[in-house]
């Protein structure tokens, strides 16, 4: 409810975010939220799934908006400490994944409401995750048959019940501006300077091939930030590809490398005013941040705040070789008519599938190495906003 305040505010006031001493944004405005009925209304309507959570410190609470309109509930006999610690071990990045975190969580989480989600795969469910749920890629939940959620579903997040209510149209028509590939890094956090992205140059190029014409690539030199904040307004979609610094201690000091001087900070996104379909952040973690009761407070929050419909980006960190081919598969799905949802699980799954039957290889000094069927290396990435 908090963000939904943010939000109203923002299109009440239509002026300058100002930051309060204690470095959170001010809100002057309170949002309506739907009540259950709207809810049930809006599911029918559109035929989709709502999946929502509550975590408590003695138990996680599931409500599950069905698409003929009812609403089911069930108690998950979790404890909040006891869930944070499997959603840890299940995001934990090792070269063999830890299978049992994957499929408990989908025995304590999806399977006490499995019987009324639907049954044609493919279908939508929209997720409201709480807690540490919220750091949570949904998509690589394993059931007792060996079948990842995003086999059976279409997935998309979203911070609150109140962005289910329909949007303003969107701008479908700009370019396409990608950004990133610096030929110099900042220096993060800890004061070390930030490694070159290899893949980075490649992952913004092949986008540009299938944006058949219609895109501003900017990349390398001091001048980048300049050139994306002319640019940005306008666009349609703003693709990023490069570091992502969470700082979970000073949210609105984290920031995306644009290069060697240049940096764009969360506090900078909040004074965007942008009217793009899509934002893709292609850097690891920066879909992550730091959870509080008003959700993750990070990039994604921020973008969404600055206008745009849709977020993409990933809560793991994400290896050069497997992102390229993922998100060259998303915009040869998303330029040729697939929802965004939809775009981002065939891209998925065609990578999944990939690293299950050897095709996908990284390079190292001593020579190509076959990667495992990893979700780290294919679920990382989380659609939030509109599908």
């Amino acid at each position: 409810r908090a963000f939904l305040d943010l939000i109203a505010s923002r299109d009440s006031q239509q002026n300058a975010v100002e930051l309060a001493a204690h470095s959170r944004l001010a809100s002057s405005a309170f949002a309506t939220a739907p009540n259950a009925e709207q809810l049930a209304a809006l599911a029918l309507k559109k035929k989709e799934s709502i999946l929502a959570y509550w975590v408590h410190p003695e138990a996680t609470y599931i409500w599950l908006v069905s698409p003929d309109g009812k609403i089911h509930g069930a108690r998950a006999g979790i404890t909040e400490s006891q869930l944070r610690r499997l959603v840890e071990r299940a995001r934990a990045f090792s070269y063999k994944p830890d299978l049992l975190a994957w499929r408990e969580l989908h025995r304590l989480i999806i399977q006490p409401v499995q019987q009324w989600l639907p049954k044609s795969a493919g279908s939508l469910v929209s997720l409201l995750p709480h807690d540490s749920l919220l750091q949570l890629p949904f998509a690589a939940l394993l059931d007792t048959t060996g079948h990842y959620l995003a086999e059976h579903y279409t997935l998309r997040t979203v911070f609150a019940a109140g962005f289910f209510q329909p949007e303003g149209n969107r701008n479908t028509l700009g370019p396409v501006v990608l950004i990133g590939a610096p030929t110099n890094m900042p220096a993060g956090v800890s004061g070390k300077l930030l490694s070159l992205l290899p893949g980075a140059k490649k992952e913004l190029d092949a986008i540009a091939a299938i944006s058949a014409g219609n895109s501003v690539l900017i990349t390398g030199g001091a001048a980048v930030g300049k050139r994306f904040l002319t640019e940005a307004p306008t666009a349609r979609t703003i693709h990023f590809a490069t570091h992502a610094i969470i700082d979970e201690s000073k949210p609105f000091e984290s920031f995306l490398a644009l290069s060697e001087r240049g940096k764009l900070t969360a506090s900078e996104i909040y004074d965007l005013h942008l009217t793009a379909d899509l934002v893709v952040l292609s850097s690891c973690r920066s879909g992550s941040g730091q959870v509080s009761a008003d959700g993750l407070l990070g990039f994604t929050r921020a973008f969404l705040y600055a206008g745009a419909a849709t977020v993409i980006a990933p809560l793991l960190d994400i290896p050069d070789e497997p992102t390229v081919r993922l998100v060259q598969e998303f915009y040869r799905q998303y330029h040729s008519g697939a929802t965004k949802s939809r775009a981002l699980r065939t891209a998925q799954l065609t990578l999944m599938h990939d690293l299950r039957n050897g095709r996908v290889f990284a390079s190292t000094p001593a020579g190509p190495m076959q990667l495992p069927e990893h979700p780290a290396l294919w679920a990382g990435f989380v659609l939030q906003g509109a599908e």
